[in-house]
């Protein structure tokens, strides 16, 4: 949810369809997804078709960015459009980006990765360069 707490935000794997009269279950994961709401309606904002399955995500201190994280970096959206604002591109070989947050005042990202589960992870921070600044009192 996001911080004002008018936008919830999911990443979600759905297992497409099987076709009529296909006897065969397809393997693998289904088609990533990404979808915004508004929390006060349920009503749904925007849906968008992921190429990767995305590992986590989290709004900014200020809910004006929604950064995704998955295995080719961390994208940086606007959480209404679902359009990139900004990419945080790791090495192009492992360790893989798998879980993020924002600091308190929306100057930093937290960042974990790791080669497989098995390995042990590494924590990295970024400084960002984002306009983000806390909301004030409601």
């Amino acid at each position: 949810m996001s911080p004002d707490g008018a936008l919830v935000a999911a990443a979600l794997v759905y297992q497409d369809p099987q076709p009529p009269g296909e006897t065969t279950r397809r393997l693998g994961f289904g088609s990533p997804k990404l979808q915004v709401w508004d929390a006060k309606t349920g009503r749904l904002i925007i849906k968008r078709q992921m190429t990767q399955v995305v590992t986590s995500i989290a709004f900014s201190p200020d809910s004006k960015t929604l950064a995704t994280c998955s295995h080719g970096g961390v994208t940086l959206r606007d959480p209404k459009t679902l359009r990139e604002k900004g990419k945080l591109q790791p090495s192009a070989a492992p360790p893989r980006p798998k879980l993020l947050a924002f600091s308190a005042d929306g100057n930093r990202m937290a960042i974990v990765a790791n080669d497989n589960d098995e390995k042990q992870g590494f924590l990295t921070f970024w400084k960002l360069n984002l306009p983000i600044k806390k909301p004030g009192p409601r």
